[in-house]
């Protein structure tokens, strides 16, 4: 735990396209289910960055069904990698576009060098309306699918689905299902602190409880 609260100290500590509410601003700090921590450092209309308890960088494109564009470890020559969409248009998706369903490829190119291509089927499930963080809030829901081509025969391979609901007034992904071979992991956000209130000592008791 005292290793813990150290890296939360330093994520605290440091500093179109629908993109983040006013509401999330540069600074604020998202609490989820599954224990995840996350520091907003930038924010534009293309996407965000965010930096986990680790100091590992997330960038965000301002498409909430796209996977992170660009992951960096810290030290940053530990590794990580940066991904672009080279075939597909994923931006025609509703409620950006008018297509029910788009096909797309991202190239993902590791810093430790080697790349690969991944194969994604996005679909948009519609609008609703749900309790977010005691708010009734709208949220619009995506589900993704990623496959894998096979090397001999080139046939695409399930790996992944994903459910995402996205809230439009935070303009956060406030809940995720992911489901592979290994199994179903969930997360929820379930606390958005200011930068002023986001003590070490408030996360750190929220996180713990995500543990029991």
């Amino acid at each position: 735990m005292r290793a813990f609260l150290s890296c939360l100290v330093l994520l605290i500590g440091s500093l179109s396209i629908p993109h983040l509410s006013a509401a999330v601003a540069v600074g604020s700090v998202a609490v989820y289910s599954d224990g995840r921590v996350e520091k907003l450092l930038e924010q534009s209309p293309d996407g965000s960055l965010w930096e986990d308890a680790r100091k590992r960088r997330y960038r965000r494109s301002s498409l909430p069904f796209l996977p992170a564009m660009e992951v960096q470890d810290f030290p940053p020559a530990e590794g990580g990698y940066i991904q672009t969409v080279y075939r597909g248009k994923p931006e025609n998706l509703k409620p950006y576009g008018n297509a029910e369903k788009v096909l797309f490829s991202l190239s993902q190119k590791k810093i430790k060098g080697g790349s690969l291509k991944r194969f994604w089927r996005c679909e948009y499930l519609g609008d609703s309306v749900k309790k977010v963080l005691g708010e009734k809030r709208d949220i619009q829901s995506f589900e993704c699918q990623r496959f894998t081509e096979h090397k001999k025969t080139a046939a695409l391979i399930l790996r992944e689905t994903r459910t995402i609901s996205y809230s439009v007034e935070l303009g956060l992904n406030v809940r995720q299902t992911v489901v592979t071979a290994k199994g179903e992991k969930k997360s929820k956000l379930i606390a958005l602190f200011s930068e002023k209130k986001a003590t070490a000592a408030k996360i750190a008791k929220l996180v713990a409880k995500t543990r029991k």
